[in-house]
């Protein structure tokens, strides 16, 4: 074995080291000058070693206060990689009312600074997975912020932790949003108040008015559990465009109204398979998966027949 062959394979042995010595995830501003100690070409640009062998970015002993957690995931909301940072925000959802003040005091410094907008979003994102009444009053202020973006993450929020008190709220921003938010606010006006929700979208459809608004509501109206809503739309869907009717004929036809059911049957049979996938997935949602047979066995499209027999299979786990 000459020179050169020795240095390579020494080279190898401290490279096996340091990948047991060195913890991964540290900083890479030394890594160039680390790697030009490699004993070869190939180690010293293999991407992969550098990476081991790269200087940390803290090289003393971790001195942090633990018992404070709200901060130090704050301080992930605000440094993290993009899974650190999820991990950051669902656990900042997780510890409800201990997340406060430190959530809250985030949240009103980065308000009103158009530069940290981003922090912004990241702890509205984080009051979404937090069901505290202290999360639930910030995400209404942020529906009010200047930036859409925040307000559309304010949203997502209120689409799961809405209260009764919040529909007029939410109703009064249909007249100040882009048609995107307002797209957005009919899931949180069903959430807030689904009866209401439910009265207010079919006065609209029955008015011709709103009319961006209605593709929102349909799926919505679907998974009614009020017969007197099921009776509105079965006398409402026949004059509507197919999707639309589609969606209030599957609430009739929940409630047992023939309309609504007969003109789900038709849809199985429409020229386009997108309009039967539709009405597949509707008699799936409304669990009337007898109808679903034929369409099973027979329909030409191959993504129809999976909804079909996922409807099927559904139904058999919930039994």
């Amino acid at each position: 074995m000459n020179a050169r062959d020795r240095l390579a394979t020494l080279g190898a042995g401290l490279v096996l080291g340091a990948t047991l010595v060195v913890p991964p995830g540290c900083g890479r501003e030394d890594a160039g000058a680390l790697g030009a100690q490699a004993p070869s070409d190939a180690l010293r640009t293999d991407r992969r070693i550098v990476e081991l062998l790269a200087g940390c970015e803290r090289s003393a002993f971790y001195d942090r206060d633990l018992s404070d957690i709200g901060t130090l995931l704050l301080e992930k909301i605000e440094r993290a990689r993009p899974e650190a940072l999820k991990r950051a925000k669902e656990e900042l959802g997780i510890l409800g009312t201990s997340a406060f003040p430190t959530l809250s005091n985030a949240f009103h410094a980065y308000y009103s600074d158009p530069i940290r907008s981003g922090f912004l979003e990241n702890v509205v994102d984080a009051l979404t997975f937090n069901a505290s009444d202290q999360a639930h009053e910030l995400l209404l202020e942020a529906l009010r912020h200047a930036q859409e973006s925040v307000r559309s993450k304010a949203l997502d929020g209120l689409r799961r932790h809405a209260r009764p008190g919040d529909f007029d709220v939410l109703a009064e921003r249909l007249a100040l949003e882009t048609p995107e938010v307002r797209r957005q606010i009919v899931g949180a006006l069903f959430t807030a108040d689904r009866p209401r929700a439910e009265a207010r979208l079919l006065d609209f459809i029955e008015r011709g008015v709103e009319r961006d608004l209605w593709p929102s509501a349909g799926p919505l109206l679907v998974q009614t559990e009020s017969p007197a809503t099921a009776a509105r739309c079965n006398q409402l869907f026949g004059d509507l465009d197919p999707l639309l009717a589609a969606h209030l004929a599957g609430s009739a036809a929940r409630f047992g109204h023939s309309a609504g059911l007969e003109h789900l049957r038709a849809e199985l049979r429409a020229p386009e398979a997108s309009r039967r996938l539709l009405a597949a997935s509707i008699l799936g949602a409304t669990r009337l998966v007898d109808e679903l047979g034929q369409a099973l066995r027979e329909d030409d499209s191959s993504t129809v027949r999976t909804v079909a027999a996922g409807a099927f299979r559904a139904v058999d786990l919930t039994e």
